[in-house]
């Protein structure tokens, strides 16, 4: 296994200071300031369902059609700071120079946002296909099933996520044989 060098320690070191900021950030975010993610996850959900939301504040993006509200809850936050730090812990013995810590960094940050739009989407477009009354799969779902969905679809995608940049940083590793 390769040592770790001053410049990996520094690279994880920055990587978890931004995760504990985003987690801290998180906690004090109200509605209005996680746009970033509602908005986009807002309009792709309209997009998939040809039903649009209104933003309400102080409720969120609300979708009559779909009897759903998208609001801090479903924002994803979490999952983009976790997804970030996995992404970060795992691919940091790729980091060979020191300004591609500068550079790597942000790129991580941008790959696990669009992850998380990605991901959200998913989640809400399942939890939406899944209570569709044509179903009928419950009648009266429990309170905690909507969570253990978005558990289920998350955890699924982190380690689909991890596989996949892991597969990608190995091959980049691996010498390429020339074609004869």
């Amino acid at each position: 296994m390769p040592q770790t060098t001053k410049q990996h320690q520094f690279f994880l070191l920055a990587a978890g200071i931004l995760f504990i900021g985003l987690k801290l950030v998180y906690r004090q975010a109200a509605l209005p300031d996680l746009w970033l993610f509602l908005q986009p996850i807002s309009h792709l959900v309209a997009l998939a369902t040809s039903s649009a939301s209104v933003f309400i504040p102080g409720e969120g993006y609300v979708n009559n059609h779909l009897a759903i509200v998208i609001d801090k809850s479903c924002a994803g936050f979490n999952f983009f700071a976790l997804c970030f730090v996995m992404l970060a812990f795992s691919s940091y013995r790729s980091i060979s120079q020191g300004y591609q810590t500068l550079l790597f960094l942000p790129a991580l940050l941008l790959l696990s946002y669009l992850f998380t739009l990605f991901v959200n989407t998913t989640r809400i477009l399942f939890s939406v296909f899944l209570h569709q009354p044509k179903l009928n799969l419950l009648a009266s779902p429990p309170p905690w099933l909507h969570e253990a969905e978005g558990a289920f679809v998350y955890l699924s995608f982190l380690i689909l996520i991890y596989l996949g940049f892991q597969f990608l940083l190995s091959s980049q590793n691996q010498p390429h044989e020339e074609l004869a």
